[in-house]
């Protein structure tokens, strides 16, 4: 019986060596174009860390089957989910509004910046590929006097979710819509 027992380590330990590798998902921010924005003369806004239910705010894809959460066995997000949504509202931001620079850090000794605060309070995908997003959004200006502009985004995106690179796309389209609607609704409280 002594014999056996290292046989059956090295089994055991063979085994774990051959399950599928990690592989990590980017939402893939879009590299911000490098324009004729002057850091002296543009207006800041910072986008602070995107809020998340805490079940999602991990790096592991989920997906939703009814009342279960289903962690996915070999697909990792390459940073937490609220890091990768704010890198990603930014960088469309950005774009959307080239006059502004916009960032996800306030650089010390700047001067006080217009600022995004963002609440996601439902991101769900289904495995059978229907993912919805729930939002609520505030721009904040610098600026005391003027008017805070705030909004609610509701939406949905329809897809193949059963494998982690469907989870993935599903989400980034979903979080674009959130970008495209900050961009359209509250782009005049900034301007």
């Amino acid at each position: 019986m002594n014999r056996a027992l290292p046989g059956l380590a090295l089994l055991v330990l063979l085994a774990g060596c051959a399950s599928p590798p990690l592989r990590y998902y980017t939402l893939g921010a879009p590299a911000i174009s490098t324009g004729a924005t002057s850091a002296r003369t543009a207006r800041m806004l910072t986008v602070q860390r995107v809020s998340l239910p805490d079940y999602l705010d991990t790096q592991e894809i989920t997906s939703r089957s009814d009342d279960r959460i289903l962690r996915s066995a070999d697909g990792r997000w390459a940073e937490r989910l609220s890091v990768a949504a704010t890198a990603l509202l930014a960088a469309h931001l950005q774009t959307d509004w080239p006059d502004m620079l916009v960032t996800t850090q306030r650089p010390e000794g700047a001067p006080p910046a217009d600022r995004l605060a963002v609440t996601i309070t439902r991101l769900d995908i289904t495995k059978d590929g229907h993912g919805a997003l729930d939002a609520l959004w505030r721009l904040i200006p610098a600026d005391p006097h003027r008017p805070i502009a705030q909004g609610q985004t509701r939406l949905t995106a329809d897809g193949n979710a059963t494998t982690d690179a469907g989870v993935v796309t599903l989400t980034r389209q979903l979080v674009d819509g959130l970008a495209a609607q900050i961009a359209t609704q509250g782009g005049a409280t900034l301007r």
